[in-house]
């Protein structure tokens, strides 16, 4: 069984606190909705968030809203990818009361563009993510 497998199957059995299944629907239909827009709206909005929202989510606070985000996209009937996981996470931790930074970045050979989330530095639920870094171009 593969890393990403063995994630996806830790990410079912991982019993989830009261709200969060709530925040991640609010959070995924969020992140829909603003990436409609120009990005720069939901920039503003994820810095606006953060200058109100001071407590640092921790590793595993993380963790568990990526595993909800990604249960409640499995039922949307919309495509759910890297963007939208990211931003739909970001979301639903500022609905907890939690600061991540939402990160867009881009590397060369091949070139490819990806968006995540990060505590304290570090890419949280990012299986394989030390071997091919990214070059952040946003950091929120």
């Amino acid at each position: 069984m593969s890393s990403a497998q063995m994630a996806i199957v830790a990410e079912r059995c991982t019993p989830l606190p009261p709200g969060y299944r709530a925040a991640a629907v609010a959070g995924c239909l969020g992140a829909l909705v603003l990436l409609r827009l120009p990005i720069s709206v939901s920039l503003r909005l994820v810095a606006f968030g953060h200058r109100r929202t001071t407590r640092r989510a921790r590793t595993r606070q993380a963790e568990m809203v990526i595993g909800a985000v990604r249960a409640v996209s499995r039922i949307l009937p919309v495509r759910f990818a890297c963007l939208e996981t990211a931003l739909a996470s970001t979301l639903t931790c500022l609905l907890l009361r939690h600061r991540v930074d939402w990160c867009i970045g881009a590397r060369m050979m091949p070139y490819t563009a990806h968006s995540w989330v990060e505590v304290e530095g570090a890419p949280i639920a990012e299986p394989g993510f030390d071997a091919h870094p990214y070059l952040v171009l946003i950091r929120t």
